[in-house]
């Protein structure tokens, strides 16, 4: 074996630790969206207050992926990745053995955090320890962890529920957890901290406090009444201080969300429309389990088989677009 070979088996080596990452993160984003009916009668709550069982993670999601880059850079990726995975395999615990609403919860905002991490800085990752002319493939195989949880989450989720207990849904995240904390402190190379990195306050918190606002009057707005004073706060308060971090990111130095990127056409708009793929994907997992349970009478593992096939087929096609990529360019996938 020459030394390309050791170092490409190296490579995938360290590139398996972050698809597993990778895998746990997708697993719990999918498989939780058929529990939905079930979550509503454990914890006695309507449709509108179970859905912060989705929003919680998400938004804590969103919001800590503004400063994985931040954390990597100050004390190192395999550290900070380590330690998501820490934080990701104890909120799947909490979870788990959640005995009220509020618990479960807070689980769901520890899963956020770590997995907040877990998919940009597993990103970077893969563009540290791999050659840019193999990124494609990489970039490829490890999309089928993301792709693959969403075929086999759904299904997985409707057998867990019916076979044996929603607690499972969690449970089943903690050894595998477990194994890729060994697997990233044994196997993944540690990246060099700049230690004079500053942390954009202003930034993150005009982010979080924006966000917070946006989703709480989006989710709460039928409810409470779209022209009731407490939505109409919250949506102002959350645009004022979107467009104060947007202002603000312009003019720092050293900005939590570079948004000078957007001058680039290319960034924009493949950010634009990768967003409207992610809303559309989003209302889908949480909507139609909820149709297909609760207004068709259909089980859990029904509802998973039929969310199947669309997710099978997006994950068989990430590796060859990821060929195709390294061999004709950016353009042609367009």
């Amino acid at each position: 074996m020459n030394t390309g070979e050791l170092q490409d088996r190296i490579n995938w080596a360290a590139t398996s630790v972050i698809i597993m990452g990778t895998f746990l993160q997708g697993l719990t984003g999918n498989i939780v969206n058929v529990a939905i009916s079930k979550l509503m009668a454990v914890f006695g709550t309507n449709a509108n207050d179970i859905q912060w069982v989705l929003t919680a993670y998400m938004l804590t999601q969103g919001i800590v992926i503004a400063l994985a880059g931040y954390l990597g850079d100050k004390y190192g990726y395999k550290k900070t990745f380590v330690f998501a995975l820490i934080v990701f395999t104890l909120g799947s615990f909490l979870c788990g053995t959640s005995f009220t609403f509020s618990m479960i919860i807070i689980g769901r905002v520890l899963q956020g955090i770590g997995a907040g991490i877990i998919m940009p800085l597993g990103m970077a990752i893969c563009f540290r320890i791999n050659p840019i002319s193999k990124i494609g493939v990489v970039l490829g195989v490890w999309g089928i962890a993301g792709m693959a949880t969403m075929a086999i989450g759904p299904s997985l989720g409707g057998y867990l529920i019916e076979a044996a207990s929603w607690r499972m849904l969690f449970y089943i995240n903690v050894p595998v957890g477990l194994l890729a904390i060994f697997m990233g402190i044994t196997l993944l190379p540690e990246t060099e901290k700049n230690s004079t990195s500053t942390l954009d306050t202003v930034g993150i918190a005009t982010i979080c406090v924006g966000l917070f606002c946006l989703i709480f009057a989006l989710s709460k707005g039928n409810q409470m009444g779209w022209g009731g004073p407490v939505i109409v706060a919250m949506l102002f308060v959350g645009i004022i201080n979107l467009l104060v971090m947007i202002v603000h990111e312009l003019r720092c130095p050293e900005p939590v969300l570079d948004m000078r990127l957007f001058k680039n056409k290319l960034f924009t708009l493949s950010t634009i429309i990768s967003s409207f793929v992610q809303v559309a994907m989003v209302v889908v997992v949480y909507l139609f389990p909820l149709f297909m349970q609760s207004v068709l009478g259909q089980t859990a593992m029904q509802t998973g088989l039929v969310l199947l096939p669309p997710a099978l087929v997006t994950a068989i096609f990430m590796p060859i677009s990821g060929r195709l990529f390294d061999k004709y360019g950016a353009m042609w996938g367009w």
